[in-house]
């Protein structure tokens, strides 16, 4: 798989302080350890980490990375000044000099955990950096700008997953039909094995899976069957929740579909199908 690596690259830097001067804050503070803050990692071009490091951007002058000295090689991206610190005080004092002057810098955090994506880092390094004096708001609008928003390439590789994902729900549900009407129905279990690997023969190779859920299960929209799972017998509604993405990256294609394995469905289900679709055709518009 070929993904392009740090988002925050020499050319966009202008572009983050224009958007620290709307939001009013002096610096974007990225902090990393052990790997927890995944957008760090996708916004720096990080290699495995072990140490604290913290990733300043301010809104005037050049980046500045503090990181531990023995850990170079996963910021082998990094384009500008680098300090080093060997142990805990150190570190706090490293912390102090960085953020000396600055008022109020923007973390990876969210008030009252409202975005749990966003919420990466710890309640105790953000005490710290308020202990040297600067205030602490969220980098939410700054996460959208440059990890959350689609790339060109990004949209037309899921487009092309989107479409194998799409057909193998449809071909899916014609493989759970005939076994029923044919009356040896699929197990749930049997008919998933057949989703992945029809998933990865049709490129999609990253990220795959599915749920397959039949009956009542059908309303567990996370459901793992017990062993091989029920059959699909006709006359039962089934869930079948696909997902996988384009070996060369992109955006993963994840789709829900909910079928009805008979002639005609009763009409209490086309009932509740009609609430669901203008429920969300509502909430569309």
């Amino acid at each position: 798989m070929t993904e392009p690596r740090a988002l925050l690259t020499p050319d966009r830097v202008e572009e983050v302080s224009v958007l620290l001067s709307d939001q009013g804050a002096d610096a974007w503070l990225l902090y990393d350890f052990h790997d927890q803050n995944p957008l760090a990692h996708r916004l720096l071009g990080l290699g495995r980490t072990t140490r604290q490091a913290f990733a300043l951007f301010p809104r005037r002058g050049h980046p500045v990375l503090l990181r531990h000295a023995i850990e170079a090689s996963p910021w082998s991206e990094w384009a500008w000044e680098s300090r080093e610190y060997r142990g805990w005080r150190e570190l706090i004092q490293g912390l102090r000099d960085l953020l000396s002057g600055l008022e109020i810098v923007a973390m990876e955090v969210s008030e009252d955990g409202a975005i749990p994506a966003l919420d990466r880092v710890p309640s105790g390094v953000v005490d710290l950096v308020r202990a040297t004096g600067v205030s602490v708001t969220s980098s939410m609008d700054l996460v959208t700008v440059f990890h959350a928003r689609w790339s060109r390439e990004g949209l037309e590789l899921h487009r092309v997953a989107a479409e194998v994902v799409r057909a193998i729900a449809l071909a899916a549900f014609q493989k759970a039909a005939e076994a029923a009407s044919g009356r040896a129905p699929i197990l749930e279990l049997e008919l998933m094995e057949w989703i992945r690997s029809e998933l990865c023969a049709h490129g999609l190779t990253d990220q795959e899976d599915c749920i397959v859920a039949g009956g009542a299960q059908a309303s567990d929209a996370h459901y793992e069957p017990a062993g091989d799972g029920a059959p699909l017998e006709e006359g039962s509604v089934v869930l079948i929740d696909l997902w996988g993405r384009h070996p060369d990256g992109g955006i993963p294609a994840d789709q829900t579909w909910m079928g009805f394995l008979g002639r005609r469905p009763p009409d209490r289900l086309v009932e509740v199908w009609f609430a669901v679709r203008e429920a969300r055709d509502a909430a569309l518009g």
